[in-house]
């Protein structure tokens, strides 16, 4: 979860609730929701399938960056 109200001086707006952030990730086998949020939101993430080789995604939130592994099938 994203609060905005937890870095006031970091916001885009008057008020924490009309701040927005994004979130996406850097592979396509990674499916964000919530991409666009306005104020306090949640990021959920879908990976698909791994039929081949280990590999490894990025999820951008805001600021923050959380990294999956996901092993070889």
């Amino acid at each position: 979860a994203v609060s905005q109200r937890a870095q006031p001086n970091a916001g885009g707006g008057a008020t924490p609730d009309r701040w927005v952030w994004a979130s996406a990730a850097d592979v396509p086998w990674i499916s964000v929701g919530g991409q666009t949020v306005m104020g306090d939101g949640r990021v959920t993430f879908t990976v698909a399938a791994n039929d081949g080789a280990a590999r490894v995604g990025r999820i951008t939130v805001r600021d923050q960056v959380v990294t999956i592994t996901q092993s070889a099938r």
